[in-house]
C-alpha cells in the first residue's frame, strides 16, 4: 500500500556552519543547480578545486547511509583525516559526489518519490547481474549505465 505521507524532494543544498554557500565562492547553492551547470567552465574549476567537506553531510541528511557515502565518495578514514585537517574533498571525491547527486536527482525525478528512488537505487537489478545501481556508481561507466536505465524507465522503454 502506498504511503500517504508527503515526500520531500532531495535537497542537496551546500552550506558552511548552516549558512548557504555564496555563489561568488564558485560553489553552487544546490547540487541540482550544479548538475544543470555541469557543462560550464566554472563548474569544472570548482570540481577541480574540490567541494567543501560539508557536502558529505548533505548526502547523510538526504538518506544515504554512511557506508554508501564511504564506498561512493570518500572512504571513512580519509573523511576523518580531511575533517581533522579542515580540507576540502579531492577532485576525484568531488567528481564522485557530483555523480551520486546527479543520479539521486534523476532517480527522484524518474520516480517522483524519494523513498521509491532510494528503493530502486538499493535494489538488485537483473540488468546489472544482480548488483544494485548504487554498486555500479563507483565508476563513470557504471554511472552512465544507471543514468541510461533511469531515462529508459522515465520514457517507458526500460526492459
Amino acid at each position: 500500500m502506498e504511503s500517504t505521507s508527503k515526500q520531500t524532494k532531495p535537497d542537496f543544498s551546500m552550506s558552511y556552519a548552516g549558512q548557504p554557500v555564496e555563489r561568488a565562492s564558485g560553489i553552487f547553492a544546490t547540487m541540482e543547480e550544479a548538475i544543470r551547470s555541469a557543462k560550464s567552465y566554472n563548474f569544472i574549476v570548482q570540481v577541480e578545486k574540490g567541494f567543501p567537506i560539508a557536502v558529505v553531510e548533505i548526502f547523510r541528511n538526504e538518506g544515504f547511509a554512511p557506508g554508501e557515502i564511504h564506498d561512493l565518495i570518500v572512504p571513512a578514514r580519509t573523511l576523518k583525516h580531511r575533517k581533522a585537517k579542515k580540507q576540502d574533498l579531492s577532485t576525484e571525491e568531488t567528481d564522485r559526489a557530483v555523480r551520486l547527486a546527479k543520479i539521486a536527482e534523476l532517480a527522484y525525478k524518474t520516480f517522483g518519490n524519494k523513498d521509491k528512488a532510494f528503493r530502486w537505487l538499493r535494489q538488485t537489478n537483473e540488468r546489472l547481474n544482480g548488483r544494485t545501481p548504487l554498486d555500479v556508481l563507483r565508476t563513470e561507466a557504471g554511472g552512465e549505465l544507471v543514468e541510461q536505465m533511469l531515462y529508459q524507465i522515465d520514457e517507458g522503454i526500460y526492459v
